[in-house]
């Protein structure tokens, strides 16, 4: 069983094995997130023991192919590749399994989607309705209140802030990753009747209880109908980002013609790359627009475009950027960096 994120330690040391009829069960929680994988197994033997979570994954070192395990009163047997390893029963009590009951549709994701939906999620423990992935109507929204990443996913779906330690888990995954709201029928460890939510993918399950905090109103950060608007290639886009600012400038060469230059700036050093537009949708300049950005920020949005070519929007060089694929469902918004850091980087 994989070891929870690091942005959620364990409090409990230990594994809970459980034999059932043609499968095995582990289980492990940080009171944040009650972890599952269902193994598929030969026998008919059903039984449960505590081990140790360090001498399990120890034992495991160095084994391959089929095991076979047994468990008794006192200890937990693996024998595989020639070698067997006795574990004996942690005196501990397990903590009480979250009795998850649906409260409706699931959401059905990509791994991808996922990750893309982390990109702009926050960090600071100070603001934990920002730590959460909110789920809004079949949208993923994140935000550090520096950039914001919408992600759709689908016309419509539940609304509930997810952790983001319990989504890191499935963005590496291969496959479908569903991700369903529900409630618990009884009080676990205080928490009552909070929503919770569960995620699935392959044989492994997180249950966890929803976030806390009003996530921001982020709908009016979305500009409509920009007065810049321009298509280009994503790939050309990044491969003109560096250093640790980039100033964006467009300059009007002649009618209906706009040319895209990037200034990168970091410590001694300065670069200039003239990006190709594709299309100019809205753009009727009377001087150049410029604007700086976080060269991370727009590196780490750019990752997150599934597609070829981006969208670019702008409306002001204090105002937010958007950078979007062109089906519209994968969306960033950047702040640009403010005067006085522009300043202080020139």
């Amino acid at each position: 069983m994989a070891e929870p994120n690091a942005t959620s330690t364990p409090e409990t040391a230990v594994i809970q094995v459980t034999s059932l009829l043609g499968a095995l069960m582990l289980r492990r929680t940080c009171f944040d997130q009650y972890q599952q994988s269902v193994l598929l197994a030969q026998g008919a033997a059903q039984d449960t023991i505590l081990v140790d979570a360090k001498r399990l994954a120890h034992a495991l070192k160095g084994m391959s192919g089929w095991a076979t395990i047994t468990i008794n009163d006192e200890q937990l047997v693996i024998s595989a590749t020639g070698r067997t390893v006795r574990i004996r029963t942690a005196d501990l009590v397990f903590p009480k399994w979250p009795p998850f009951e649906s409260t409706g549709p699931k959401a059905v994701l990509g791994a991808s989607e996922l990750a893309w939906a982390l990109t702009s999620v926050g960090t600071d423990d100070t603001l934990p309705q920002l730590t959460a992935v909110s789920f809004d109507d079949g949208a993923m929204v994140t935000t550090d209140r520096f950039r914001l990443t919408r992600i759709k996913y689908a016309e419509s779906g539940f609304t509930a802030p997810v952790p983001s330690a319990a989504l890191r888990a499935f963005a590496k995954n291969e496959g479908i990753v569903y991700v369903e709201p529900g409630k618990c029928s009884e009080e676990v460890d205080g928490w009552g009747s909070n929503p919770w939510v569960e995620l699935t993918a392959g044989v492994r399950t997180v249950i966890t209880v929803t976030g806390e905090g009003q996530f921001p109103q982020w709908k009016r950060l979305i500009p409509v109908d920009a007065p810049v608007r321009l298509m280009l290639h994503r790939g050309d886009l990044l491969k003109a980002v560096d250093g640790d600012e980039i100033t964006i400038t467009l300059m009007p060469t002649g009618k209906n013609k706009t040319t895209m230059t990037v200034r990168s700036v970091s410590d001694g050093m300065e670069t200039e790359q003239e990006v190709k537009l594709i299309q100019t949708n809205r753009y009727e300049p009377e001087e150049p627009f410029t604007v700086t950005l976080r060269s991370k920020y727009v590196k780490d949005c750019m990752r997150g475009v599934g597609s070829g070519m981006v969208l670019f929007d702008a409306s002001a060089p204090d105002k937010p950027v958007v950078f979007q694929d062109v089906a519209e469902k994968q969306l960033h918004i950047i702040m640009p960096v403010r005067p006085s850091r522009q300043a202080k980087a020139s």
